[in-house]
């Protein structure tokens, strides 16, 4: 992914990173003949203390920009405290730390969203054909740690992203097996949101349910249902079908007739192991509009780092708008 830098000063140094409630990927973005490249991707354990891994991470390099994206919401005064882990992401505390001129915290699937115009056939796996309609809204949504929803809106000749805390509405379940692993869940768990049920930990309660034994983690879940462990299976099925529901209901919202794109750390991982039609059942099941839903494309991120190509498009824009200058 290349940034154009600006020709009129000496060209920016930029650190982006890719903060999760598990994990936190860093990338600098190098000086090149064409601009910028992103290089030295490092991947950690999210810290609860972040300008004390970033001023470990730098060493003493300087950097100009820092932007950064989380898993949780922005808070008014610009920072951003994760949903699922005790970091707070601090644009005072990360420019001390760093020496930036400007820091950008965006949320992780605002990030994710603005890298979508950028990826490119091979950073995508088809889940469901359908004919794009160029000038119509787009959806991202995935799970993870938790789960992450934007949308895209045509505007001005490029995207402007619309973040948001989709992940945190209502899930309804719809058939008798739904009902029966929902009432379970709640009397386990308590109130449960769409990320309570479609997330990492989410499907290991899932399997626990269904299986009536304890939580395994979500890898050996996978590995059991490859095995041809029927409740394993059964818990996969369903928890695509979860997603789908969610997915539809969110691309009915926002009128997302341009694509839906599946980004997480889930997904990806899970490869053809996903079941598709399980999504699609989910996804297009609603009264009236089957159809409509059926024709709109669905896109797996298969690209390891969408959310640094996002954050990289969001700091070149910082550039253009004369960076040098401030």
């Amino acid at each position: 992914m290349s940034i154009a830098a600006d020709p009129a000063g000496p060209a920016p140094v930029l650190l982006v990173g890719d903060i999760g409630g598990t994990n936190t990927r860093l990338a600098f973005a190098v000086s090149a003949a064409d601009g910028f490249r992103l290089d030295e991707v490092s991947r950690h354990d999210t810290p609860e203390d972040m300008p004390a891994l970033l001023m470990h991470q730098l060493a003493g390099r300087k950097v100009d920009i820092v932007a950064f994206c989380g898993a949780g919401p922005l808070r008014d005064d610009g920072s951003l405290a994760l949903s699922n882990n005790p970091c707070v992401l601090d644009p005072v505390a990360i420019a001390k730390a760093t020496g930036a001129r400007r820091v950008i915290i965006v949320n992780d699937f605002e990030a994710i969203a603005q890298a979508v115009p950028a990826l490119q056939p091979a950073d995508l796996h088809e889940i469901q054909h359908g004919v794009e309609h160029a000038s119509a809204a787009r959806l991202v949504i995935g799970p993870g740690t938790g789960l992450g929803v934007a949308s895209l809106i045509a505007h001005a000749g490029d995207w402007l992203v619309l973040p948001g805390e989709g992940g945190h509405v209502d899930l309804a379940p719809v058939d008798d097996a739904e009902v029966d692993a929902f009432l379970k869940l709640r009397a386990s768990h308590g109130p449960l949101s769409a990320e309570s049920l479609v997330s990492g930990s989410g499907f290991a309660k899932l399997h626990a349910v269904l299986s009536g034994g304890p939580e395994r983690e979500p890898p050996d879940i996978v590995a059991a249902a490859r095995s041809g462990d029927a409740v394993a299976v059964t818990a996969m099925q369903m928890f695509a079908r979860w997603l789908g529901r969610v997915a539809g209901n969110a691309a009915l919202i926002v009128g997302a007739r341009g694509g839906v794109w599946i980004a997480g750390g889930i997904v990806p991982a899970w490869g053809e192991d996903f079941d598709r039609t399980a999504f699609r059942d989910g996804f297009c099941a609603k009264l009236g509009f089957e159809q409509w839903l059926a024709a709109i494309p669905v896109q797996l991120i298969v690209h390891p780092q969408p959310g640094l190509i996002g954050l990289a498009r969001l700091a070149a824009a910082a550039i253009s708008t004369n960076f040098a200058g401030h």
